[in-house]
């Protein structure tokens, strides 16, 4: 999948084996992340209650947000330099390691106060122990950023892969023995302690005391800090709103909705985001090429964003039914809802494109437009929802508050964009339209045809069910986007790009092939 972005901007891009390759490593890292990740979700749902997903999710909402306050986005920093130093090493190491001590201060501090808040004494111990783990934090080899900046994704791989695996194995063997939260708190620490050590083998460094190059750290930092806090209020202030009005059965319902939903789109996109910030800032002082880039981007990112969404939301009956269990039936609206949000919201890309051109001030007055219209729309829609009837459509109406922000918020983004390029709100939309009519057409097809068809024989094997409507998802939604394009005169466009990348790949097997049917003729 990355690999297509690859193509999809390879004629106004230099260093194209680079990117091919970073891409590749993350797309591989990432096929292995969301198997390793989907496989910890469906042991831990069946081990543990949604009542232990809601408490964790509050607590890690507080500590998200109390972390956001202190972020300085120093990584970044490092990456946008053009040469940096091993004093700025230094320096990002030590100020990381001051964060790490304010932010365990802050949190362990406020934990009492949490508790008591919610009425929940087990938030106490869970913050404390979060507020202890937050310690370590600021350990992290700095020079990690160095394979980034070279656009080497290789170590991605490794780290993402294996911080999984401890994870989940310390995660399923807490929940086995004591079988509650601890077992998702637990899982967080290890993968959280192995990333550290496994920073110093892939990036050796010698932690050194400095603060020589904060000045010039922070002055880009600076506003992108102010950025991520108001972005991580923005995102993860839904369990400490909906917290105080709903139990935590059903708020936990709703984070698992939040993580399922966007699990496709996250992970089936971070190959292709994770590259975008380092690859633009390579093309950041050619305008025409940069706009050209991101068009081929955003193309891509809505070719991609809105199938997964809408499939997914299609076959979220199912799916829930044979992965999470029964238990976790009341979570299929949710998880509909929410799929088809947060596929639209991916069909934009001002964030790495803002802070390739280095316009970290203009992302904060972005963040704080979005925050004042994401929380207030989501906390009418949850009153409007408590006020026709409980708990559940109290979430339901949130996340309609969501759906409505999420329009606005990324139409005002591509403003941005039009203000920061000279790209036209015409040609933003246009890519669009195909990926929008296609996803369309196939969601109607699985949610109003063929699912009451296949979902109304109680009898028939749920995993065939659900293979069937994959398929028929792919098939109806390839059929629909090519035909789309003919329709439309074959502009050269994302789908033309993939074409070209499977008859690159065709031709690679084809020469292979060749290659070793002569040296078997030889032999």
């Amino acid at each position: 999948m990355a690999g297509l972005l690859v193509v999809g901007i390879h004629s106004t891009m230099s260093n194209r084996s680079l990117v091919v390759k970073g891409a590749a490593w993350i797309a591989l890292a990432r096929l292995f992340v969301i198997l390793i990740g989907l496989a910890s979700t469906l042991i831990l749902a069946r081990l543990l209650t949604p009542e232990d997903f809601g408490l964790v999710a509050i607590a890690g909402a507080v500590a998200a947000v109390i972390g956001s306050i202190t972020e300085l986005s120093l990584a970044q920093a490092l990456i946008q330099h053009d040469d940096p130093q091993d004093y700025h090493y230094d320096t990002a190491w030590t100020l990381n390691n001051i964060r790490a001590i304010l932010l365990s201060v802050l949190i362990g501090t406020s934990a009492p106060f949490i508790a008591s808040a919610y009425g929940d004494p087990r938030l106490l111990s869970i913050l404390l122990f979060m507020a202890a783990m937050t310690l370590i934090d600021g350990l992290q080899s700095p020079r990690l950023v160095g394979f980034q900046r070279n656009l080497v994704f290789w170590q991605e791989f490794v780290l993402s892969v294996s911080e999984k695996i401890a994870g989940i194995v310390v995660g399923v063997i807490v929940a086995i023995i004591f079988q509650n939260y601890w077992a998702l708190i637990f899982g967080s620490a290890a993968t959280r302690i192995f990333r550290i050590i496994a920073s110093y083998f892939l990036a050796p460094y010698h932690p050194r005391v400095g603060l020589q190059g904060h000045r010039e750290l922070l002055s880009f930092s600076v506003w992108l800090t102010f950025s991520k806090t108001i972005q991580m209020i923005n995102w993860r202030a839904d369990p400490l709103i909906l917290g105080a009005a709903i139990q935590p059965v059903i708020l936990g319902q709703y984070s698992m909705s939040d993580n399922l939903a966007g699990m496709p789109i996250r992970e089936g996109l971070g190959p292709i985001r994770q590259t975008l910030f380092p690859a633009f800032s390579r093309i950041k002082n050619d305008m025409g090429r940069l706009n050209a880039a991101y068009l081929r981007v955003q193309g891509l990112l809505c070719l991609l964003a809105l199938p997964i969404g809408a499939g997914f939301a299609a076959v979220a009956q199912p799916a829930v039914h044979l992965l999470l269990g029964e238990a976790w039936l009341p979570a299929v609206p949710m998880i509909q809802a929410l799929a088809l949000i947060m596929a639209f919201e991916a069909c934009e890309g001002y964030q790495p494109l803002a802070m390739a051109l280095g316009r970290t001030r203009a992302m904060f007055g972005r963040e704080l437009r979005a925050v004042s219209i994401r929380l207030p729309l989501l906390i009418a829609g949850a009153v409007a929802g408590w006020q026709v009837g409980g708990e559940f459509s109290t979430v339901m109406g949130a996340i309609g508050g969501r759906g409505m922000a999420a329009l606005i918020n990324v139409t005002w983004n591509m403003i941005l964009i039009r203000k920061m390029t000279g790209i036209t709100l015409g040609c933003q939309v246009f890519v669009i339209m195909r990926p929008l009519a296609a996803s369309a057409a196939m969601f109607a097809l699985l949610a109003y045809v063929l699912s009451p068809y296949l979902l109304q024989d109680l009898d028939a094997p749920i995993l065939l069910t659900l293979v069937l409507m994959i398929l028929a998802g792919i098939v109806t939604y390839v059929t629909m986007i090519f035909l789309a394009w003919l329709l439309s005169g074959m502009p050269s466009s994302s789908e033309m790009e993939i074409i070209k990348f499977f008859d690159r790949l065709g031709v690679f097997f084809r020469k292979n092939l060749q290659k070793d049917k002569r040296a078997g003729d030889g032999t």
